[in-house]
């Protein structure tokens, strides 16, 4: 079963970016003026979850997506971190990088269970590589002490930072940084939930987010290369909505209602509180 998986994996994350046939996504992105940055990440957790009502043949993944560039200029990269969950409650970490509808690199390696505390994913640029990390938090112990277990991988790159904000661009609105919920197929089975927070990008001095909105898959323009416009996802995830949100932090859930595009996640911006420090170091 563990080999099937692997290989429903390689055929079908090859959908979560570009033009052409892509699996269903929702998400957040943050807005504003494009600025530039070196490192971004958030925090996944699947509380309220009950993996065992999720056919054996999709998955419910979480994926923090950011696009790459030499200044406010894209390049056409699309680095992507996340965690995929399955129906026997295992975890999977799926890092992976895009040259628009490309893939180019990508990992998937087993990293927990669904009743974990949280998984934080982080994406750095550093001198001629992309570092992706996952802080994984098993339980409240872990979580309290600070003690996460660290994953990292990396992969060369020619880019010289990361674009988090919005730019218009030929026509449409590219929303260079995004955070959301994606899967090989909608799974309307059970009302799953899951929470993205701390979504957060370093100015070089500290951690802030930005006022956040809702954004459809089939409008998740995140790069360009030439005329040519990508996007995450590409199919929207219908029937999920809002179990709720605040500052820095949404909780998907299937509904069977699907929440407006560009409805308001929280309008603020301001810098990261949170109880754990390892991830941002």
């Amino acid at each position: 079963m563990r080999g099937l998986r692997f290989l429903i994996i390689s055929l079908v994350i090859v959908s979560l970016s570009g033009t052409s046939f892509a699996g269903p996504y929702m998400a957040g992105y943050f807005s504003g003026s494009a600025t530039t940055t070196y490192q971004v990440i958030f925090d996944v957790n699947f509380a309220g979850t009950d993996s065992s009502q999720i056919p054996s043949n999709k998955w419910l993944g979480a994926v923090l997506s950011v696009a790459g560039g030499s200044g406010l200029t894209p390049s056409g990269w699309i680095y992507q971190n996340g965690v995929i969950l399955y129906s026997d409650n295992d975890v999977n970490w799926a890092p992976q990088a895009w040259y628009g509808s490309s893939r180019i690199y990508y990992q998937n390696v087993p990293i927990g269970d669904g009743n974990y505390v949280a998984f934080y994913e982080r994406i750095d640029k550093e001198p001629g590589e992309i570092k992706y990390r996952a802080y994984v938090y098993r339980d409240p112990l872990q979580y309290d002490r600070d003690i996460p277990t660290i994953y990292s991988w990396d992969h060369p790159t020619n880019d010289n930072n990361f674009i988090v904000g919005t730019q218009y661009h030929n026509g449409k609105w590219f929303k260079h940084l995004q955070f959301g919920v994606e899967g090989n197929s909608i799974i309307s089975e059970t009302q799953w939930k899951e929470l993205n927070e701390h979504i957060a990008y370093y100015n070089g001095y500290s951690w802030r987010y930005l006022p956040a909105y809702v954004t459809y898959g089939s409008v998740a323009y995140i790069t360009w290369i030439g005329d040519n416009p990508y996007k995450v996802g590409g199919q929207t995830y219908t029937g999920v909505n809002l179990d709720y949100s605040s500052s820095d932090r949404v909780k998907w859930k299937y509904t069977g209602s699907t929440i407006r595009n560009e409805v308001t996640l929280w309008s603020g911006n301001g810098y990261v509180s949170d109880s754990v420090s390892k991830p941002y170091q």
